[in-house]
């Protein structure tokens, strides 16, 4: 394998819940204790996406690029689709350009023995459980709610890697615009798949599958879908089987 001596480091993570001030503070971080110019992104969510962290690094004069998965560890899944994405976006990039990806640091010798040690050192600090109300989350969680379609919407690594809007935020101000956020759940979930026709928003009990890749998509779904009942869109790229079944007996 030839030399390979990096001058710019892409920190890439995936946590699906996550604050944003805990996401900053990793970033920041990373990027602070980097030795090489660095910068630190999520794989998931409404952030800067990892071909658009590629570009940046490009456009500001990078030449050999490390990307580096951080987690404890990092997803296997997530370590196999890797390669096959980069080289995607490497094959449109400028052909002086090196790209490695680095190792799972999480088996690391000298990272596993650090935060064992920081696991007892700082044990003092530990919360204490006596005294906390027994609870398995908010009152709230136990009513269902008055919603009669539920819309589930894809903020997995392939649907970020495409570049996916800020579906949710953009689903919900178009169903308030519309009179509809009471009759539909608007729910963020992880991968739906089939990936490759993403970015995706699932649609129940129609058992609909919808690729809304802008906010004219996200517009056009809940004016015809929702609003005018017309669940052939040109925007469904897949329906469950047992859901045309039941569509066909109840006609």
């Amino acid at each position: 394998m030839a030399d390979f001596t990096p001058d710019r480091v892409l920190f890439v993570f995936s946590q699906p819940y996550l604050s944003r001030r805990r996401e900053r503070l990793l970033a920041d971080g990373l990027c602070r204790l980097s030795p090489l110019p660095a910068r630190c992104i999520r794989l998931e969510g409404t952030g800067v996406s990892l071909p658009q962290a590629l570009d940046i690094a490009v456009a500001e004069g990078a030449r050999a690029i490390l990307v580096q998965p951080v987690g404890l560890p990092f997803s296997e899944s997530l370590s196999s689709w890797l390669p096959g994405a980069l080289a995607h976006w490497q094959a449109s990039a400028p052909p002086e350009l090196q790209l490695r990806l680095g190792n799972d640091l999480a088996l690391a010798p000298t990272l596993l023995g650090t935060v064992a040690a920081e696991a007892i050192g700082d044990c003092a600090q530990a919360r204490p459980i006596e005294g906390v109300r027994p609870s398995l989350g908010p009152r709230g969680w136990s009513d269902p709610g008055t919603a009669e379609e539920h819309l589930f919407v894809c903020t997995g690594q392939r649907c970020h890697f495409r570049e996916a809007p800020r579906l949710r935020a953009l689903l919900q101000d178009e169903l308030r615009r519309a009179g509809l956020l009471e009759r539909c759940q608007v729910t963020e979930s992880s991968c739906l798949g089939p990936c490759n026709l993403g970015p995706l928003v699932a649609r129940y009990p129609d058992g609909s599958w919808y690729r809304l890749e802008s906010l004219a998509d996200v517009k056009e779904l809940v004016a015809t879908v929702l609003v005018r009942r017309d669940a052939a869109s040109r925007l469904r790229v897949h329906r469950m089987v047992r859901a045309i079944s039941a569509a066909e007996t109840a006609g």
